[in-house]
């Protein structure tokens, strides 16, 4: 009796103690749609702040994997203010991969993730995939 009590008071606890935020990916693009190999693959998207308060740098973490391998990751990103974003490429002349002579496709995931206890009002908005061929 008393575990179920103290399980009842822990989960109420979290759950008044949890911040949920409507946190989108959005605005996807990419260098070009068809690849060759040794082409370079360059993407630019958003994460874009819905919510009607600002988006703590501790909230998300974003991460970028093409073809399974880990491109770009980001930890600790920016505070987003209330209707801001952060875009997310690479500098000019830099690519996420470049496509290897076994590579079939360019298959891109892109996911959001809460942290410290964060939730997302969306989860359908957190993940983006895509597939783009290799002209062999």
């Amino acid at each position: 009796m008393i575990r179920v009590v103290l399980f009842v008071m822990i989960s109420l606890f979290d759950t008044l103690e949890t911040k949920v935020f409507d946190l989108r990916l959005e605005s996807f693009e990419i260098n070009q749609e068809k690849f060759n190999v040794g082409d370079g693959v360059l993407l630019t998207f958003k994460v874009a702040n819905y919510d009607s308060e600002k988006i703590p740098n501790n909230a998300f973490r974003m991460e970028v994997k093409i073809n399974g391998k880990l491109t770009s990751l980001d930890n600790l990103p920016d505070v987003i203010d209330i209707g801001g974003s952060i875009e997310y490429t690479k500098e000019k002349g830099k690519f996420h991969y470049f496509v290897a002579p076994n590579d079939k496709a360019v298959k891109i995931e892109i996911e959001i993730t809460p942290k410290n206890g964060y939730k997302f009002k969306f989860d359908s908005h957190t993940k983006m995939e895509y597939v783009f061929e290799v002209i062999k």
